[in-house]
């Protein structure tokens, strides 16, 4: 008998995943800008990560990492 594929607790992994790609993009953003935390960037600066997501491949690891982060830089702006 064939044994089905299985892997236990898989959306752990994807946390970690989803983790570590959202730091590398915050990093990543931070070093550019030369800023001290995404609530730093400017309206322009969000526009041109903005820009640069949307036209970036929307299936790649990193396409959630930037929206989360465009979305908590709107979210600080709001409060």
């Amino acid at each position: 008998m064939i044994k089905k594929f299985k892997w236990p607790k898989i959306y752990k992994t994807e946390q970690i995943v989803e983790s570590y790609a959202y730091d590398l993009v915050e990093s990543n953003i931070i070093d550019y800008y030369e800023v001290i935390d995404i609530t730093d960037l400017t309206q322009d600066q969000i526009n041109e990560i903005t820009k640069f997501k949307d036209d970036y491949n929307e299936y790649s690891v990193l396409y959630g990492a930037f929206f989360d982060i465009i979305e908590r830089w709107h979210m600080e702006q709001e409060s």
